[in-house]
């Protein structure tokens, strides 16, 4: 399955690896595409999907990269796309 990554925005970490907070397009065998929100994380612009569920390191990291994504415009209102 190939994720298609609408909107992204992102930010470093502590940790040294990049935090992603993106809208997707979702495409599933047998079923219609389905949009949707993930945060995910990259290590040398490589997207690290082996991490399976993203922990996220702190709320702080969190809220930054929804308030990115609002000032770009996209978050929440992409819903309507």
């Amino acid at each position: 399955m190939t994720v298609e990554i609408l909107h992204n925005v992102s930010v470093e970490t502590d940790s040294g690896y990049e935090l992603c907070f993106q809208w997707c397009n979702f495409p599933y065998d047998n079923k219609p595409h389905q949009k949707g929100y993930r945060f995910i994380w990259k290590k040398d612009g490589k997207l690290l999907a082996v991490r399976g569920q993203s922990r996220i390191e702190s709320a702080e990291i969190m809220f930054e990269l929804i308030q990115k994504a609002t000032k770009e415009g996209w978050f929440i209102s992409c819903e309507k796309e």
